[in-house]
């Protein structure tokens, strides 16, 4: 057999390996009988040679299909950085994009560079899109989808109070570092129910988890209608803060 065919059968027997008789083997018998000896009452003890060769061909076959598979998912689902040319994917959200690997601003709807100090002035007035539609319809199914959870997780929080600061505080003990004081510095009171509501980030716009409202963390206000058009525009609140207070720490045990 040549070097590509696949594993081989050497021999035939019934019984077990203590006591076997064989009834096929590759060197004395014909290969038309070995269908026969394989429909034979078990057990049988078929003896194979495995064909390393073959075997690794078809695990390079494999791994080619793999990375096929992967690049094309890639080439997809993904914009090269108008600067470095790095694949950038988006998982979510809008097309402003921000490099990983070299810091540019770009669009991810026609790829191009935008500016880092206004980025969302290149969308709007006939340009690209903030949101695709497929991405402001994925966004409301999963608001839909989200309530029920956002609204079992509420009640759980004013039950039991909210658990970030617990996690934090037992990770600093665990690594020998005094427990943080939580402030209100990172965050803001939603304008409609009073909920106080973490800020993502530098993120400037917060969805309230108690009720759902829009409000930005600039300015402290409610905001009603499209989101990005409280961002826009001249004396517009910024989309991400530019310097954050602080987040005090206690003091260590004596």
């Amino acid at each position: 057999r040549d070097s590509t065919s696949g594993d081989e059968i050497m021999s035939v027997s019934t019984g077990t390996k203590d006591d076997f008789t064989s009834v096929w083997t590759v060197t004395k018998s014909d290969y038309t009988d070995l269908g026969d000896k394989l429909m034979l009452r078990p057990p049988l003890i078929v003896r194979i040679r495995r064909n390393t060769v073959a075997a690794e061909e078809r695990d390079r076959k494999k791994r080619a299909v793999e990375e096929l598979m992967t690049l094309r998912a890639i080439k997809q689902d993904s914009q090269p950085c108008p600067r470095c040319s790095v694949r950038i994917s988006r998982s979510a959200g809008c097309n402003h994009m921000r490099c990983t690997n070299c810091d540019t601003h770009f669009c991810y709807r026609c790829g191009k560079q935008i500016p880092s100090d206004n980025p969302y002035s290149h969308f709007g007035g006939g340009g690209c899109p903030t949101f695709d539609t497929s991405e402001v319809q994925r966004m409301v199914q999963g608001e839909r989808e989200d309530v029920g959870i956002d609204y079992e997780l509420e009640n759980l929080r004013r039950q039991f109070g909210r658990q970030e600061g617990l996690f934090a505080n037992f990770e600093a003990h665990q690594n020998g570092r005094p427990p943080q004081r939580r402030t209100r510095g990172d965050g803001s009171q939603c304008p409609t129910c009073r909920q106080f509501n973490d800020r993502i980030g530098r993120l400037n716009h917060a969805r309230c988890h108690a009720c759902r409202s829009s409000f930005c963390h600039h300015c402290r206000k409610k905001i009603v209608g499209v989101v990005n058009a409280h961002y826009r525009g001249e004396g517009a609140c910024p989309q991400h803060e530019a310097d954050l207070p602080a987040v005090a720490a206690a003091p260590a045990a004596a």
